[in-house]
């Protein structure tokens, strides 16, 4: 165990300013876990686990399982909260953080349906909140577009409480090309969009051996994309609410997917 007591100490560089730190971790292909629940979630995955960092007085309750892990004594660290705070340029929670290695990426012909598919979402925390609803609804699969943030940015990881840990993951650059693929699988491509062909969610069941697209809330799904979609579904709403947000979208019709 080794104590930090410089900010600038260089073993602990990939903690340093979090909110600004992006390139710098995929550079090295390595996310940070951020918060004791998350932080758990990470030692109790596959994940490999490169460094810890953490408060002192909580130490003792993780040393032995990060030995477990592979963890060697000079890849665990701890300090006061206060330079902690300093450390990463905002106040912590828990004071847990650890940084692991991005796993490689699944191929599309091991994903097993059902699978999620993301087409343009932008922000972080709705994709960590649908990789989230992925779990909760036993979503094993998600691919991701190149215009859609990556599940393994911080506010991503953090929102998903750690679900991202349990999916398998592909980052497609073009949707189009993934699709065609899944469509040789003879799984079935639904998109959820507001469209005049759209049925309602309340009228159909989801079967098990698909694929849902959720996209923008902004754009919505690419019209390229949609047309390569064997239905599309949308979800009733108030004529007041133009739309609801992606996340909150995603676990209601993940929801209706059945067996």
């Amino acid at each position: 165990m080794i104590e930090i007591t410089d900010i600038n100490d260089q073993r602990i560089s990939l903690y340093k300013t979090l909110k600004k730190a992006k390139i710098e971790h995929f550079s090295q292909n390595v996310f940070i876990s951020e918060g004791k629940k998350i932080c758990e979630c990470l030692l109790d995955s596959d994940l490999k686990i490169i460094s810890f960092f953490c408060i002192e007085h909580e130490l003792a309750m993780y040393y032995e399982k990060l030995l477990q892990k592979g963890l060697n004594s000079d890849q665990i660290y701890f300090a006061d909260i206060d330079l902690m705070n300093k450390i990463v340029g905002f106040r912590l929670h828990s004071g847990i953080l650890a940084i692991a290695e991005i796993p490689k990426e699944s191929r599309i012909s091991d994903l097993a349906a059902p699978l999620v598919l993301l087409n343009g979402i932008v922000d972080s925390e709705n994709v960590g909140a649908i990789a989230r609803n992925c779990a909760a609804f036993n979503i094993k699969s998600i691919i991701t577009d190149d215009k859609t943030s990556s599940p393994w940015l911080r506010r991503a990881v953090r929102v998903s409480m750690g679900a991202i840990f349990g999916l398998d993951y592909r980052a497609g650059k073009n949707l189009v090309a993934e699709i065609k693929q899944l469509k040789l699988k003879n799984i079935q491509i639904i998109a959820a969009e507001v469209a005049n062909n759209a049925i309602s969610i309340n009228e159909c069941k989801l079967p098990k051996n698909c694929a849902v697209i959720f996209g923008s809330e902004g754009r919505g799904i690419d019209s390229e994309i949609l047309a390569l979609c064997d239905f599309i579904v949308e979800i009733p709403i108030s004529q007041k609410v133009a739309s609801l947000n992606v996340a909150a979208t995603s676990a209601i019709i993940l929801n209706r997917i059945k067996p």
